[in-house]
C-alpha cells in the first residue's frame, strides 16, 4: 500500500479528535445522524453483490489524497460508495430489474451480520512457513496481479523481519478478490514485529511490538 490511507509511521501534528464515549446524550445524537445511515446504506447496496469487501477497501484507499485526509471515517465510506455506484453503473437504465430479487430487509440484517462472510478456503499446497519462523516482508511490494491494485501489506512494514506467531490456514487473497480475479486462496499468518524493527533505534519503547495478518505472497525467507 502506498496511498493516502497508509499513514503508519508518518509523523503528523494534527490532533486526534477524542469523543466522550460515556456521554449518553452525545451517543444518542450520533445514532440519529448520517453517520449511522452510511454503513446501513453500504450494507444494503453491498447485498446486491455487485462488488465485495476488498473492492470497497480498494475504492476507499484510492480517494484523492485531499479528500481522504479532510474527510471523517464515514465520509470516506460515503465518497467511495458514490464512486462505486457510478463505476458499476448501478443506476444505469440497462441495469433496471437486475437486482430486483436482491433486497436486504430490516428483519434479516441481524442474521446476515451474525453469519458474517467467512474468508477461509482450502488450499492443496502446504504453507512455505511454520509458526516460529523468522520471515521478511517484500520491500516495495506492489500487487503482482493488477498494476496499482489493492494489497494489505502496509508501507511501514515492507522489508521488515518478523516472527510468525499464528498460521490461519488459507484465506481469500485480497490482491485478487478486490479486482474480481477469484478467491485465489493463500496461506495467512499473524506476524509479530518488534517496534525497533519497524521504527528504528529511536522507537519510544523497545518492548512494544506490532502484529499484522499477512498473506504468503507478501513474504520471503529472512536474510541470514
Amino acid at each position: 500500500m502506498n496511498r493516502p490511507h497508509d499513514l503508519g509511521g508518518i509523523k503528523n501534528k494534527r490532533p486526534i479528535p477524542i469523543s466522550a464515549a460515556d456521554d449518553d446524550e452525545k451517543i444518542g445524537l450520533i445514532a440519529n445522524t448520517w453517520q449511522t445511515r452510511t454503513p446501513a446504506i453500504t450494507l444494503a447496496i453491498g447485498f446486491l453483490r455487485a462488488w465485495n469487501l476488498d473492492t470497497t477497501r480498494f475504492y476507499r484507499e484510492c480517494l484523492p489524497p485531499n479528500d481522504y485526509r479532510e474527510s471523517s471515517y464515514y465520509e470516506r465510506w460515503f465518497l467511495a460508495l458514490e464512486r462505486m455506484i457510478k463505476d458499476f453503473e448501478l443506476l444505469s437504465p440497462h441495469k433496471v430489474g437486475t437486482y430486483a430479487d436482491k433486497i436486504l430487509r430490516a428483519k434479516d440484517v441481524f442474521e446476515i451480520l451474525r453469519k458474517g462472510g467467512p474468508s477461509i478456503r482450502s488450499k492443496l499446497e502446504r504453507p512455505n512457513f511454520l509458526v516460529g519462523d523468522i520471515v521478511q516482508t517484500k520491500k516495495n511490494y506492489e500487487n503482482e496481479l493488477v498494476y496499482g491494485g489493492h494489497s494489505r501489506l502496509p508501507r511501514y512494514a515492507m522489508g521488515k523481519k518478523g516472527k510468525i506467531v499464528i498460521h490461519h490456514n488459507a484465506h481469500v487473497f485480497p490482491d485478487s478478490n478486490a479486482h474480481f480475479k477469484g478467491d485465489a486462496p493463500e496461506h495467512l499468518y499473524s506476524i509479530e514485529f518488534s517496534s525497533e524493527e519497524l521504527w528504528g533505534l529511536k522507537c519510544e519503547n523497545k518492548n512494544d511490538s506490532v502484529t499484522l495478518d499477512l498473506w504468503e505472497p507478501y513474504l520471503e525467507k529472512a536474510d541470514g
